[in-house]
């Protein structure tokens, strides 16, 4: 059993070949003849692009799964079960077929979702620092002070 959530891979069990005879899908135990993974790089060919990115949120019952809730809201998110094709290896479902580790739950996003979000983080990054210098500017000029913008430039740009 892993330890820690970084040492969790997902298995594909689509591309995967189970030895039936070893497997027991109700107790969650599997057996491979051949075992794949999924990776980042399946992502990038559409015959091994999962539908969902797999990501692990805190699973905590005393605040009533507040961060469950949240993503489930915002994210469209849901838990990963075999049904859906994948297992995270070394680790056997709960009762309700859900993989947990210590307090953390692992779901599944819808790609378009992930990527929507993704793309609104980056947007988000890369127009702060223009926000930062015309807040700056709007300070020093109502201060004031001469900028001579292009030093201003330079300087902060290394």
């Amino acid at each position: 059993m892993p330890g820690l959530i970084s040492e969790v891979e997902i298995i594909d069990l689509k591309r995967s070949v189970i030895d039936e005879k070893n497997t027991n899908r109700k107790k969650g135990v599997y057996k491979f003849t051949k075992k794949v993974y999924s990776h980042s790089g399946d992502y990038l060919k559409t015959d091994t692009r999962p539908d969902w990115v797999f990501e692990w949120n805190r699973y905590e019952p005393s605040n009533g799964y507040a961060e469950v809730r949240k993503w489930e809201l915002t994210r469209s998110a849901s838990f990963l079960t075999a049904k859906d094709g994948f297992v995270a290896e070394g680790l056997r479902p709960n009762t309700d077929g859900l993989f947990i580790l210590g307090d953390a739950v692992l779901m599944k996003i819808p790609l378009k979702e992930w990527l929507d979000k993704r793309e609104g983080d980056v947007l988000r990054a890369n127009r702060a620092p223009a926000q930062m210098l015309k807040a700056f500017k709007a300070r020093t000029q109502k201060e004031g002070a001469e900028i001579d913008e292009q030093r201003l430039i330079q300087e902060f740009s290394d």
